[in-house]
């Protein structure tokens, strides 16, 4: 094969059309695409449906912990708690799985809405009539040089609100939510074939060629048995290509065994609408499956913006707990929305905060080469959600939101630490728009002002500020503070 010296998407491709994007491998790059390789940020957006109670998933508060932890006021009304003071879990719902990776996250406490909804707009794109910021970090020249589209996925069919709103030429639109990890590997993978414009018909051929051949990575591998024995290639690039190699056969294999798996036979492109036991028995769950592709997807530059949403229905989950007395489908309804299920609640929340735990770690692997960084280190996970379940004052509230990040050293975010923005934030939250002015800038996306206005978004800052009705404070930023991350936020 022949390769484009002037990037490092380099393809493993066939004479059949089918196109395999490689991972970053230095030995073939120039210095300057090394170092440019190196300088690439990620942005992971995780939406957390259904709500979370308050005490099970904030670790302690930092304006009640004991002086003893380290809690210390920082100006300004803020004050932070260091999470490696806190023994034992965070809390309920941070459990052990963020043990070893306290020092790369951060909980935000009193970070509030003015909308009172439990809507994923709300966590990213601040009201339906704003774009959300992996929308426009996409328009970001300065940040998505590559030009590569967003990943917006969700684990579940069961909750239907649109996660992330797209700029348009005359306003915005919600995007198209996709829950099909065939469509998904061949959104990362097969839209690298030539011609292939990502159109249903295009992605549909594509899906028939990785179901119906007994493996499609036989037409590919004479190109990768030639690179593999080149003389340019260095050993540990060899390595982490056999590595790449070995997850896309075995993504593939375990891919086409789910569209095949079921009494019924299923059409290319479809996964069954509820896992039988077979497939529930292993570790292939669509939440696993959609990770693995978006860690891959990372580590190939194939993609570096994902809206993700996690799993909102019971059986969607696959983990072990007792569903009897549920229906189908029945999380919001009937947990959610439910008095005197708090122990289910918290167990399912467990579980898919694991999964952003799990996503973290993933991604906490050597990109090769001469030097020892970790595809982390260029990674800004963000995860954001409503607070409230079957209880008062409401069932889900935007006025307290779940907000919580994971990011590597690259990124300018200082972490290890709870840090609060109000000790009531009925009365007195921050505004979540000045959180994602923070999440944009720190991944690199100097120029979200001039990407707004370019679409006629005149106004300053970034989302709405409506009138806040029950939470006052909301509206107390001046025009230049909209304008501005959140306080203590940066490095």
């Amino acid at each position: 094969m022949r390769w484009n010296s002037i990037t490092r998407r380099h393809f493993l491709q066939s004479a059949s059309g089918l196109t395999l994007a490689l991972p970053f491998l230095d030995s073939l790059c120039t210095p300057a695409q090394a170092q440019a390789a190196g300088e690439q940020k990620n942005l992971v957006l995780f939406f957390k449906p259904n709500g979370s109670y308050l005490d099970d998933y904030f670790p302690l508060n930092p304006y009640t912990a004991p002086a003893s932890l380290g809690a210390k006021d920082l100006g300004s009304g803020f004050r932070e708690l260091p999470l490696a003071n806190i023994t034992g879990s965070l809390s309920n719902i941070l459990g052990s799985d963020y043990d070893a990776i306290r020092s790369a996250m951060n909980v935000y406490w009193g970070i509030g809405s003015s909308s009172h909804n439990h809507n994923p707009s709300i966590a990213f794109a601040t009201g339906p009539n704003n774009p959300s910021i992996d929308q426009v970090a996409a328009r970001s020249p300065a940040f998505n040089k590559g030009r590569k589209r967003v990943m917006v996925w969700r684990a579940t069919q069961g909750y239907d609100n649109a996660s992330s709103f797209e700029l348009t030429g005359t306003g915005i639109q919600s995007a198209k939510l996709e829950s099909d990890a065939v469509v998904a590997f061949s959104l990362l993978f097969g839209n690298n074939m030539p011609g292939n414009t990502g159109t249903p018909a295009d992605n549909t051929a594509y899906l028939r060629k990785l179901t119906s051949e007994r493996r499609a990575l036989d037409t590919v591998l004479e190109d990768y048995k030639r690179l593999q024995s080149s003389a340019v290639l260095s050993g540990s690039d060899k390595k982490i290509l056999q590595n790449y190699m070995d997850f896309v056969a075995q993504k593939q294999a375990e891919i086409s065994n789910l569209i095949r798996t079921g009494a019924t036979p299923l059409a290319p492109g479809t996964i069954p609408s509820k896992p039988n036991p077979s497939v529930n028995a292993s570790p292939l769950t669509l939440v696993d499956t959609l990770i693995e592709l978006l860690v891959a997807g990372i580590q190939t530059n194939t993609c570096n913006i994902f809206n993700f949403q996690l799993a909102a229905t019971v059986d969607e989950t696959v983990f072990d707990l007792p569903i009897n007395g549920y229906t189908r489908g029945g999380f919001h309804s009937e947990i959610s929305h439910s008095q005197n299920r708090k122990n289910d609640h918290t167990q399912i929340d467990r579980h898919l905060f694991s999964k952003v735990a799990k996503t973290y770690k993933l991604l906490n692997t050597a990109m090769g080469g001469a030097g020892s960084q970790t595809y982390a280190d260029n990674t800004l996970i963000y995860v954001s959600g409503d607070i409230g379940t079957g209880e008062v004052p409401s069932n889900h509230m935007s006025h307290n939101m779940i907000s919580m990040s994971l990011s590597g050293k690259n990124i300018p975010i200082r972490t290890g630490r709870c840090l609060a923005a109000s000790s009531d934030f009925l009365k007195n939250a921050y505004p979540n728009n000045q959180v994602l002015i923070g999440m944009m800038e720190a991944v690199g996306v100097s120029d979200w002002k001039s990407v707004l206005r370019s679409n006629g978004f005149a106004k300053p800052g970034f989302g709405i500020y409506e009138d806040p009705a029950q939470v006052a404070s909301l509206m107390r930023l001046s025009d230049a503070d909209k304008e501005k991350p959140m306080p203590f936020l940066m490095v």
